[in-house]
């Protein structure tokens, strides 16, 4: 069985440039997570050395259960994916896909998640309950798993 991507996301700055991107593939025995940094995977640092800032790690399958059941749980409540607008005009675009299983697929683009933590002090235009932390909730609980499993946190960041 060829690997199936369940999740993606990609930060991204206010031009759409991406600063960085995690995948979660399964497969029938196990998973694994890919990243790497920029546009592309190769840099050169401040001597002239060339970096990889790209990796690939394994995940076990209970790993990726639980990656699936917490999609499965909050993509129910994503029925209407247009997400609230915080009060920041510049910042980050945070793209994330949700594929638990064959067939059920989403996308969702939301524009400076990290505006809907508790202490962000930042406005949100709409009325609570806020899909925005519903979103950022899950995108929590998934980088929880991938953090225990030595995924770096450049890697995660939400803005």
């Amino acid at each position: 069985m060829q690997k199936r991507c369940i999740f993606r996301y990609i930060l991204s700055d206010a031009w759409m440039q991406p600063i960085s991107q995690i995948e979660v593939f399964e497969d029938e025995e196990s998973g694994s997570v890919r990243g790497h940094l920029g546009w592309e995977p190769i840099y050169f640092d401040n001597e002239g050395i060339k970096k990889d800032s790209s990796f690939e790690i394994a995940l076990n399958q209970s790993d990726i259960e639980q990656i699936k059941t917490l999609m499965i749980q909050y993509l129910v409540k994503f029925s209407d994916i247009e997400l609230e607008i915080t009060g920041v005009f510049d910042g980050v675009i945070n793209f994330f896909e949700f594929s638990p299983n064959d067939t059920v697929s989403n996308k969702i683009t939301a524009f400076n998640l990290w505006a809907f933590r508790e202490d962000s002090g930042v406005d949100i235009l709409g009325e609570p309950p806020y899909k925005g932390k519903r979103l950022l909730r899950l995108y929590d609980d998934i980088a929880a798993i991938l953090l225990k499993n030595n995924v770096s946190e450049n890697y995660l960041r939400i803005g």
